[in-house]
This record gives C-alpha cells, structure tokens and sequence, in this order.
C-alpha cells in the first residue's frame, strides 16, 4: 500500500510539474505570468476603487491583494480540475493511469502557482509594515484549507461530465465572472443593502475571502458573514458529491475523449 500511495505521489508531481511548465510555453516572459496576472489584477482594481472605498476599509490595497491572490486561486484551480481529464485524454486512453492523479496533478500545479502568489502579497504586507502574527497566518491558513477543498470537490463533480458536456466551460466562465463581483473582494460587505445579503451568503467564498482578510489585517470579521453558508459545511458536501460522481463516471471518461 505504501509503495502504491508513493507511486501515485510520484506521478502525480511529475504530471503537475510538467503542466506548470507547459503552461506559459511559448510566451515572451514564461513563468513570469504566473505573478503579474494577479499584480495586474490587483492594480487595476485597486486604482479604480479605491476612490469609492479607501476611506472606508482599512488598507484597502491589500484587502484587495488578499481577496484578488484567492480569487485567482479559485478560478484557476477549478478551471483547470474541470478540464483535467479531457486535457489528457490521450494519456489515459493509451496508458493505464488512474483518472485521479489526473485531477490531483491539476490542482496541485495551480497550488503551487498560488503558494507563489501568496509568497509575493506578504512581501506587500511585510512593505507596508502589515506583517501577520502567527495566529493570523494559521487563521488565513484554515481559509486557504477549505478553499483546497472547494476546489477539488469542484474538479471532482465536474471533470467526468465535461468529457461528455463540452459546453461546461463556457458556463463556468460566465459563472466565475458573476461569482467575482459576489465575492466581497473589490468593496465591503457592509455597503450590500439588506435585500440583496442572502445573495451574497449563498456564495461560500464570501466568508472565506472576508474572514481570510480579516485575519491578515487585524480587522474584526463583518456581521454580515453571520448568514453564510459554513466553510466546513460546503466543502464538506462538495467533497462528498464529488467524490461519489467521480468513483462512478470517471472510468467511462475514456470512451467518450
């Protein structure tokens, strides 16, 4: 068994670190991408919304940093978990691989793109003189755990269906677009009029960005994650579901690639 787990570990990494670097090929600065995207991001927005709420967030920019750095993992790793088992398709039509290092080897290449990321948005905090103690950074570590979690159950439930509904992609894109402006990432919680709260609840990365934040920056968590789904909870279902649809359809996932 254990020469079996180490196996599976074994190629599990070599399949991420040969995504990681198939990923950026061809571009004119590689890797590079793998941080600029998300500073691009974040420049941007901070620039244009920090007008309407600097002055009312406590460092405003890097909430943004922080909420932007998650973002990113968010939608990249469940894109990529979504697509993982049609992108090798050709490896596990001729070699005998278990469909579950593919998903596994997909999310850990864009883990370790978000470790990246989070390395470079402590150097912005260590430069505005925000460095977390340790109790925050085990808090934001416990935020990060649950989102891993909705990020495989994610990959899990969907990447046998998108072998067989190749319109999923375009969906979850659109998706993800909506799904960002109902995560508490650019503004506060607090300027969310009342009627449209329970909207903004029924999305379990709302608690996990806002209470991610606040424990980097000191703040107090807003009372308006007091309605949210629990982390624990959607993950925990998520994962269940997932794992349940993947054991069944991901053995046929060969026939329809």
């Amino acid at each position: 068994m254990h020469r079996t787990l180490r196996q599976m570990w074994e190629l599990t990494w070599e399949l991420a670190r040969t995504d990681l670097k198939l990923r950026y090929h061809g571009s004119a600065l590689g890797v590079v991408w793998m941080v600029l995207k998300p500073l691009l991001l974040f420049a941007i927005l901070s620039t244009v919304f920090s007008h309407a709420f600097g002055s009312t967030v406590v460092r405003y920019p890097l909430k943004v940093l922080t909420g932007v750095v998650l973002w990113t993992y968010f939608a990249d790793g469940t894109s990529a978990g979504l697509q993982s088992l049609l992108t090798k398709g050709h490896l596990l039509a001729k070699v005998r691989l278990s469909p579950w290092v593919v998903v596994l080897a997909s999310i850990l290449q864009t883990t370790g793109v978000f470790l990246l990321n989070v390395l470079i948005m402590f150097l912005f905090f260590l430069g505005s003189r925000a460095l977390p103690n340790v109790g925050s950074l085990l808090l934001f570590g416990l935020q990060t755990l649950y989102l891993v979690g909705l990020i495989m159950g994610f990959a899990l439930l969907t990447a046998p269906w998108y072998v067989r509904y190749r319109d999923l992609k375009p969906l979850w894109e659109v998706l993800l677009t909506l799904g960002f402006y109902l995560t508490p990432i650019i503004y506060p919680l607090s300027v969310i009029p009342d009627r449209y709260r329970p909207l903004i609840s029924l999305n379990p990365l709302t608690p996990i960005v806002e209470r991610a934040t606040a424990a980097l920056l000191g703040t107090e968590e807003t009372s308006a994650t007091a309605g949210a789904v629990s982390p624990l909870v959607a993950v925990a279902l998520l994962l269940l579901a997932g794992f349940v649809v993947f054991r069944r359809s991901a053995r046929y996932a060969p026939e329809h690639l």
